[in-house]
């Protein structure tokens, strides 16, 4: 009996062992190489696209004429679009694919609220095929909402 117990002892300590490195193994995240084709970011009045093939970046820019009143009660008319093209080296344009990869993926909800469209900012990842998108509306300054909004914010104000 005191050889059953043994064996039992020493069955029980391999079988747990071994379901300790297979939990352990299977918690390594795999790296994955992020491929994307354009990233597109909107706000209330601006587009601009990012593309991964070339370092062009394409901003355009409404350029809106108050008709008639004050405050919220202004009406505004496009006045005309403004068409800039700019230059992204690959370091620039890497770091910002990961920082809009992570406000897809991991979203920051903001815990406070702006009013008449302030922050407004859509986001968007496209790869060919699918296209991811994460938008921020009434998030006052969206570029406050996480550090990689902010990261976003600062790459995009470096090219004005």
């Amino acid at each position: 009996m005191k050889i059953m117990t043994k064996r039992s002892i020493a069955i029980f300590f391999l079988l747990a062992s071994m379901s300790i490195l297979s939990c352990h193994s299977s918690k390594k995240e795999q790296k994955q190489d992020l491929y994307w084709d354009e990233i597109e970011i909107q706000t209330k009045n601006q587009t601009v696209k990012i593309y991964q093939e070339t370092d062009t970046v394409s901003v355009e820019k409404e350029i809106l004429k108050k008709i008639s009143g004050n405050g919220f009660s202004a009406k505004y008319k496009l006045d005309k679009i403004e068409k800039k093209i700019f230059r992204l080296n690959s370091v620039k344009r890497d770091s910002l694919s990961k920082a809009v990869y992570r406000v897809m993926t991991k979203p920051v909800f903001p815990n406070t609220r702006a009013t008449c469209y302030a922050g407004y900012a859509l986001i968007k990842l496209r790869n060919g095929i699918v296209t991811l998108s994460c938008e921020y509306e009434y998030a006052g300054e969206w570029e406050k909402v996480s550090d990689d909004t902010k990261k976003i914010y600062d790459i995009l104000e470096a090219m004005k």
